[in-house]
């Protein structure tokens, strides 16, 4: 039948914070919070303890009401000793235990995802993880996890002290800008004032900041991260990467990586294993900036791969090795008008090219290497380019203070241009040419050598200048031995501009061993 009326029961009620002790099996209703509470009885009638104990609720706070997480380690294959013996182990909340990491996904509203625009969630987390009112405590001082995927967002993202960023790949987590003209990424000092706005007198720079395994990109033509006024900064395993597939012009000058002095010096940043792409510039730095170190990192598709300019103060301590520059339109590194920039074991692929040609074809136009300034270094640099390219504009172009140590490679000093030495054999009994990019389109030259050929010796210089491949004039100074039996003349090609060595072997001994080198002015 019909239920015609009920029992109402009455319980207790009113606000969390005037809950009083509550008899035994009696209800307290919190209105304020939608928490309900039942007396736990007296000991006499066998509760453990006196008080209050809380029923569950669409509203009650689950991980604060579960004490009882314990880390055992059984995948170790015994149970960890949390405590000072197994019957007091060290007890923790479900909810300390969840926070020991922060995870970006903890911050997203539905409307971010509904709209693809992650801009102001991220923001959010950062300044909530990385307080301002709370710089100064150690316990603030986390890594905020941003998970794999492409997070969109449509304003530049700004990065107090201490902020720690950690994806889950190089590949796998993307930060994409999508409008506007921000940086991807830049810093705020720890008040939250940021590029020319920085202050020093009430505020810390940016410093301590740190980004992990992730990729930061831009569907603009603007930079990817601008570092101002920072220091002690380092990145390991992130992707730095422009909008510009074919920066074949200086443009706008964007960098993937702007470095400069706007307020103060900027010093002691760090790039290891990253990756900068589709941009005018990998790194630029401009002004009073130090300390810069690029380890095991790759620059592909630039304008120019890393540049120092001086702006009042001259960058300096600028350190790139171990890494490889491919589809690099002019050079790799130039030091502009900065000192202390040292490149040492790195891959240079195609660089400097006609039309970012791919690596061993097309015309040089740049030297790898450029150095302006005094005090900068080449150590130990393999270089790709063949012969040919190397002839047309030298390898590393330096300041005579300069070093390049060792001298492997065709340089340029001033306007002197050196190419490395060559050693091949003349076969006994030939007339033959000796390459035919032996001076290219130089049009003088000379060409120091050495014979050997069955005890004889000849030691030389040869002084060569031609017209496009016409009117061909040189001298042939040297003295030997005794006769090598070795005569050299130079041909002209008017069609390629150039001229080719031909030699002719007498028949009355063996092979010839003949190594030269060329220098020529430019």
């Amino acid at each position: 039948m019909a239920v015609i009326q009920i029992s109402r029961i009455q319980v207790r009620r009113g606000l969390q914070e005037d809950l009083p002790q509550l008899a035994s099996g009696e209800f307290g209703w919190s209105v304020d919070q939608r928490r309900l509470w039942i007396g736990n009885g007296t000991l006499q009638e066998g509760a453990p303890s006196i008080g209050n104990t809380e029923i569950l609720t669409n509203n009650s706070d689950v991980l604060a009401a579960i004490e009882s997480y314990t880390y055992q380690g059984r995948e170790s294959g015994y149970v960890s000793q949390t405590g000072l013996s197994s019957n007091s182990p060290v007890r923790r909340t479900l909810q300390n235990k969840f926070d020991d990491f922060v995870n970006f996904r903890d911050f997203i509203r539905a409307q971010d995802i509904a709209n693809d625009d992650y801009t102001v969630s991220l923001q959010r987390a950062i300044d909530q993880v990385f307080p301002k009112d709370y710089f100064n405590q150690d316990s603030v001082r986390r890594v905020l996890r941003i998970p794999a995927g492409v997070w969109t967002i449509s304003a530049g993202i700004k990065l107090p002290p201490y902020a720690c960023l950690q994806g889950d790949g190089i590949s796998s987590t993307t930060i994409r800008l999508i409008y506007g003209t921000d940086p991807v990424i830049s810093f705020k000092d720890s008040r939250g004032n940021s590029g020319a706005s920085i202050d020093l007198l009430t505020s810390a720079a940016p410093f301590q900041i740190a980004l992990r395994d992730l990729t930061l990109e831009t569907t603009r033509n603007n930079h990817v991260a601008q570092l101002e006024s920072c220091h002690n900064i380092s990145f390991d395993r992130v992707g730095f990467q422009g909008a510009i597939t074919n920066p074949v012009t200086p443009g706008t000058e964007t960098a993937a990586v702007r470095i400069l002095d706007t307020v103060t010096s900027v010093h002691s940043v760090i790039f290891n294993s990253c990756e900068f792409s589709n941009a005018i510039y990998g790194i630029r730095a401009s002004g009073d900036v130090s300390s810069v170190t690029i380890n095991t990192s790759k620059f592909n598709t630039l304008y120019r791969g890393v540049v120092a300019k001086a702006n009042v103060t001259s960058p300096r301590g600028i350190r790139i090795m171990s890494s490889e520059f491919d589809q690099i339109a002019t050079e790799a590194i130039y030091a502009q008008d900065s000192s202390s920039i040292t490149s040492a074991f790195n891959y240079y692929k195609s660089v400097g090219l006609t039309n970012g040609s791919q690596m061993n074809t097309g015309t040089a136009n740049y030297p790898v290497l450029r150095w302006n300034t005094s005090d900068n270094y080449s150590i130990s640099e393999l270089f790709a380019r063949t012969l040919a390219q190397q002839q047309t504009t030298g390898l590393i172009a330096l300041n005579l203070s300069s070093n390049v140590s060792p001298i492997l490679q065709a340089t340029t000093v001033g306007s002197i241009q050196n190419s490395p030495g060559q050693k091949i054999t003349l076969s006994s009994n030939t007339t033959a040419n000796i390459g035919s990019t032996i001076l290219s389109a130089l049009a003088s030259a000379t060409i120091e050598y050495s014979i050997k050929r069955n005890g004889i010796n000849r030691i030389g210089v040869m002084h060569i200048s031609h017209n496009s491949g016409q009117n061909v004039v040189f001298t042939d100074d040297y003295s030997e031995s005794a006769d090598t039996g070795v005569i050299f003349q130079f041909l002209g090609n008017a069609v390629s501009n150039s001229v080719v060595l031909s030699y002719s072997v007498s028949s009355d001994a063996g092979d010839a061993e003949f190594a030269y080198a060329i220098r020529s002015f430019i």
